[in-house]
């Protein structure tokens, strides 16, 4: 036999008369030819070396014996390991198996029940009967049939031969621990647009979540690029909703297969928004939920176009969450008869991007995208979901900044060569905020009762850059705190002591105390004024007049105790001069007296 390696191309959907196939294999009358199953020889399969990634493409080969005995319109099967599913291109346009265009030997068209290829020969397999072709099918992890990482025996049949090949195949993310995920699934097409299907995983790890809403926005941007070709509508869309009973049965790939779970669709009213997103309104939830959305294409699923969605989880306690998916087409199988390779089918391979978590408006670790192709060409990388503050600056492959918002924010990175081939890489930036505002010391002080405090502005801050809110405890009678304004001020109206307490807040509930104390004492008005030893003027103009007002009863009483001041030997030259003056005084009252009865 020659050995020849014959070009796989991909098919435009063209051959009606083959689409009967798909649910007939064996009815030889559709296809004008008979099963050759038993002729189909196969050697040399082959898997794609290494740990296969869920979003990513691998190639099966196999080097095919074309048999003498085939003809026009005969026909093999090529089913497909059931973890695994044919590239959206091969799907949809099918394989051509030939040299060239012009010599095209065999179409193979897609079973999608029977996750495999009908391959019906043409005329032109006349010329390589008895001639050894190699096949290469592009295949993807299907996450409905693949449900967690692990070990799979892959079977793949050819004809009637089947081969084995254990494989490792990894999921990138975890639906079962997620708080919020999604997986997406597209169709083969159907009169020209993709019907496809995204699996939402909500509360995967049980949170008791108040008011909970979930929005459904068909892009991941700020607005809908050309390229988004996903839409949400009342006519086109089926939403399905499953409340988990058990969260152990969830799955890691995301898949709703095998959950226990039970719908509750018609609890729940979705509402399509004039913006295109759909909002489900979940009231108080503690378990998981599983969203899945039936919908289809506004536009031919082509190279350059995606399949895009955005999930956002909010709740009256907890920061909103948001997870993003962007899908699109890899491109078809394709292989020459020499054996290298034309048509580039090999996705760019891109170094693992670590998780990181930082705290609010704090620099993340700078991410730089390490991505080459099998090709030597430049790649191109699109980045989706980072948070606001963070950047990717395709110049230098690099993403930076600092996250203002708290959150969980898983990124995808689709790394793309220059033939179209793309490779998607996640990871989550965790944004969080731990860090306690900072408040401004506040001095104590000491007032007198009834006198205004000097007014205090709490002046608090904190690193999110979000308004903080305080609490003012301690606070005197007459004194008051404006929640507005952040200051403190009015007149204590009672004595004491008073320490305040300050607690600052911020919006993710991180305090901070500050406490000062306000002294109150009494007015200094009203207290009994100090003597001096020597009195001024002015005091002694107060008495001289106080003491020109007292009463006789009062001076006799300070004769008396002027009389009983106990001896000391000294003369008060004082008294001595006041004694005196009164006997004098006394004295002409009585002449006085007698010289009026003289003249009577």
């Amino acid at each position: 036999m020659k050995a020849t390696n014959l070009k796989t191309r991909s098919l435009a959907a063209r051959d009606a008369q083959v689409t009967a196939v798909k649910n007939a294999v064996g009815d030889t009358t559709v296809i004008g030819g008979k099963d050759v199953n038993d002729l189909i020889k196969v050697s040399n399969v082959k898997y794609a070396d290494g740990t296969w990634t869920k979003g990513k493409a691998y190639p099966i080969s196999f080097d095919l014996d074309i048999p003498n005995e085939v003809k026009r319109n005969d026909y093999f099967e090529v089913k497909m390991p059931k973890e695994l599913k044919p590239t959206s291109a091969d799907r949809d346009n099918g394989i051509l198996l030939g040299e060239n265009e012009n010599n095209i030997y065999a179409k193979g068209t897609y079973n999608a029940e029977a996750n495999s290829f009908i391959f019906k020969f043409t005329d032109n397999v006349e010329k390589y009967k008895d001639r050894k072709v190699n096949v290469s099918l592009m295949q993807i992890i299907n996450f409905k049939t693949t449900l967690k990482s692990g070990n799979y025996n892959l079977e793949l049949k050819v004809g009637n031969q089947i081969f084995e090949n254990t494989k490792t195949i990894a999921f990138s993310s975890d639906a079962s621990t997620s708080t919020v995920f999604q997986e997406t699934e597209v169709e083969g097409k159907k009169e020209g647009y993709h019907p496809y299907n995204t699996t939402y995983t909500i509360n995967a790890k049980n949170y008791s979540i108040n008011n909970a809403n979930i929005k459904l926005t068909p892009y991941v941007d700020n607005s809908k690029s050309p390229n988004a070709i996903s839409q949400f509508n009342k006519n086109d869309t089926n939403i399905t909703i499953y409340k988990v009973n058990d969260a152990t049965t969830l799955n890691e790939s995301g898949s709703a297969e095998y959950v226990d779970k039970t719908d509750v669709t018609s609890q729940y009213k979705p509402v399509f928004n004039t913006d295109g997103t759909i909002s489900i309104g979940l009231k108080n939830i503690s378990s998981p939920y599983i969203i899945v959305v039936d919908s289809k294409t506004s536009k031919p699923f082509v190279a350059g176009t995606f399949i895009e969605s955005k999930v956002n989880l909010s709740g009256s306690n907890i920061s909103s969450m948001s997870n993003t998916n962007k899908v699109g087409k890899a491109a078809p199988s394709t292989s020459n008869s020499s054996g290298v390779i034309v048509s580039d089918t090999t996705p760019p391979t891109v170094d693992k991007i670590t998780n990181q978590t930082k705290e609010v408006n704090t620099a993340i670790d700078s991410v730089t995208i390490k991505g080459e192709d099998n090709s030597g060409k430049p790649v191109t990388n699109e980045v989706s979901g980072l948070p606001e503050g963070v950047t990717y600056d395709p110049e230098t492959s690099t993403i930076s900044g600092s996250p203002t918002e708290v959150g969980e924010y898983p990124v995808t990175v689709v790394t793309t060569d220059a033939n179209g081939n793309k490779t998607e890489t996640t990871f989550t930036i965790t944004v969080t905020d731990k860090t306690a505002p900072t408040v401004e010391a506040i001095p104590d002080q000491e007032k007198e009762v009834n006198t205004p405090i000097d007014t205090i502005t709490i002046k608090g801050e904190d690193n999110s850059g979000k308004p903080v809110t305080n609490e003012v405890s301690g606070l005197p009678e007459g004194v008051t705190y404006d929640p507005e304004t952040s200051t403190i001020s009015g007149s204590p109206t009672e004595v004491g002591e008073y320490p305040v307490t300050v607690v600052t807040t911020d919006a993710n509930g991180n305090k901070t105390e500050t406490t000062f104390t306000i002294t109150v004492t009494p007015n200094e008005s009203n207290n009994p004024s100090s003597t001096s030893d020597t009195p001024s003027e002015h005091e002694d103009h107060y008495n001289h007049n106080v003491q020109e007002n007292v009463s006789k009863e009062d001076k006799q009483e300070n004769n008396n105790k002027k009389q009983e001041l106990p001896e000391t030997g000294e003369t008060e030259s004082k008294n001595i001069t006041l004694l005196g003056g009164i006997l004098a005084a006394i004295s002409g009252i009585f002449l006085l007296g007698r010289g009026r009865r003289k003249k009577q």
